[in-house]
């Protein structure tokens, strides 16, 4: 058998020594102890993301499975944004993540998550931890990327229709999305004896602005360049209707298996062509009428012309009866 060397064992005793002080951190007489540190699911601007398991035995309301954000209280200003968010504004639909409620610690040390190295700081910062809904069906990205070309037709209507549905209940309560895209789709199974299916839901609330509380003009460009509406590209406007036409990209992309605007742009062309030109992202040609009308109706260059949730909602693409393929795709397949 191979011989570990010093330097690989040191750090599988420090990657050890990192996992079982993270759990530490959530082992307490709080209404937010843990009992495992699961997996490492991803990082961002904001912080990190974990799944946790909880004590079987755990009585306090909260699930047994979810997904931690963390990062230093000093630079936790957004996932704060997005508590208060989810808390206060959005905590009654199913087509909008969960939120459980949030916890400061200790932090024990600093772990580098792209290699076996951990760095212990012992510097006794404050972290701040967010619990939210675990979606086990990872993000629609996740499923775009393992298609082909593009998600199968009955795939695309279900997700489609559960994002506007989530966009409706967001826009009632007066909260633009401004990042609206694959990654941020997360997925939950449809049920206990599902067959298969999922149900999307919005997530990542971090960029989202209160129009209630504040102006439809926006100081800069907010969201991911692809998705970006033409009004807030050209005028800096960030209103509801900046949901639907990213919601138009994501639609076209399950479509396609491709990102709306194709590949190869530069980020001042990409610019330029959203918000300076005539055109919108292509549509397959190979969908139905329906499908083409729908995204038509998100791709209206004018914000005042461009479709509401509520109004998308009715569209006969997201008739609730069963389609046959051949009532989604036309053509050559």
């Amino acid at each position: 058998m191979k011989k570990l060397t010093k330097t690989t064992k040191s750090a599988i005793l420090k990657r050890r020594s990192y996992m079982k002080k993270w759990q530490q951190k959530f082992r307490s007489s709080s209404s937010s102890s843990m009992n495992e540190c699961k997996q490492f699911l991803g990082k961002g601007s904001f912080g990190s993301v974990y799944f946790v398991r909880r004590k079987p035995s755990n009585t306090d309301g909260f699930p047994a499975e979810m997904a931690v954000k963390t990062a230093k209280l000093s630079e936790a200003s957004t996932l704060k944004y997005e508590k208060q968010l989810l808390s206060k504004y959005l905590a009654a639909s199913p087509y909008v993540i969960r939120c459980y409620g949030d916890q400061e610690t200790e932090e024990e040390e600093d772990f580098d998550e792209y290699s076996s190295n951990a760095v212990i700081n012992n510097n006794g910062q404050k972290i701040y931890n967010l619990f939210l809904e675990f979606c086990s069906g990872g993000s629609l990205n996740d499923h775009i990327k393992k298609s082909v070309n593009g998600l199968l037709p009955w795939q695309v209507r279900s997700f489609t229709r559960d994002i506007v549905r989530g966009l409706v209940y967001i826009h009632s309560q007066g909260i633009v999305h401004c990042d609206i895209k694959p990654d941020n789709i997360l997925l939950v199974p449809a049920g206990m004896d599902h067959d298969g299916s999922f149900v999307a839901k919005l997530a990542d609330f971090g960029l989202a602005k209160n129009l209630l509380v504040e102006d439809e003009e926006s100081p800069c460009l907010i969201g991911s360049c692809r998705y970006m509406s033409p009004e807030l590209v050209k005028d800096k406007l960030l209103t509801f209707t900046a949901d639907i036409w990213a919601l138009g990209c994501v639609v076209v992309e399950m479509m396609s298996g491709k990102p709306a605007w194709g590949y190869g742009l530069g980020r001042e062309e990409l610019l330029n062509r959203i918000g300076y030109s005539s055109q919108v992202p292509e549509t397959p040609n190979n969908v139905s009428d329906d499908a083409k009308d729908f995204v038509s109706r998100c791709f209206n260059r004018s914000d005042i012309l461009r479709w509401s949730a509520q109004e998308l909602l009715r569209h006969p693409f997201l008739a609730e009866d069963e389609y046959d393929e051949a009532d989604f795709f036309c053509g050559d397949l």
